[in-house]
């Protein structure tokens, strides 16, 4: 065998993945002091940024988009907020291209009823995955996503300390 063969061979062997990774959304975001259209265009804004990054995701068939936090902008969130996310998600759910996501300081849970955290509701509704992690008794328990056998692994913020 020679160098071209054993070339060609490493390099049907490697899996290439294609991936979006973004983060610090801000969905639901308003501006402080501001009322009227200009508040409203600027609510909207987040929320057209959000969709052409997710249908950038689509038309390039990605295989998968990473949000590294901070898809809201805090954790209570509006109806309308809600509503636009779950509307925006569903796009790319259709074409069954995963979102990762993990919790970031704005949409952060209290550490002791992460129940609270949108993102297990988006999680439910198979909208998102979350790579997580357990601790219990000084031992980390990470649970990552897997794709094509690579593994994601997320942690969450966790607070300042």
């Amino acid at each position: 065998m020679n160098f071209k063969n054993c070339f060609f061979l490493f390099t049907f062997l490697i899996k290439t993945m294609r991936f979006l990774h973004i983060s610090d959304i801000h969905l639901g975001r308003k501006q402080v002091g501001n009322s009227g259209e200009f508040a409203r265009k600027r609510y909207n804004d987040f929320f057209t940024a959000f969709e052409f990054m997710i249908d950038y995701a689509i038309i390039n068939n990605l295989d998968a988009v990473i949000i590294a936090g901070d898809l809201f902008d805090k954790k209570e969130i509006n109806p309308d907020t809600l509503s636009n996310t779950i509307m925006i998600l569903n796009k790319i759910k259709e074409k069954n291209i995963p979102v990762l996501c993990i919790e970031g300081n704005h949409d952060n849970f209290q550490s002791d009823n992460i129940q609270d955290s949108w993102l297990i509701y988006l999680e439910s509704l198979n909208l998102i995955k979350r790579p997580f992690y357990t601790y219990l008794d000084e031992i980390y328990n990470f649970t990552p996503i897997v794709i094509d056998n690579i593994h994601f692994w997320g942690i969450g913020y966790n607070g300042a300390f």
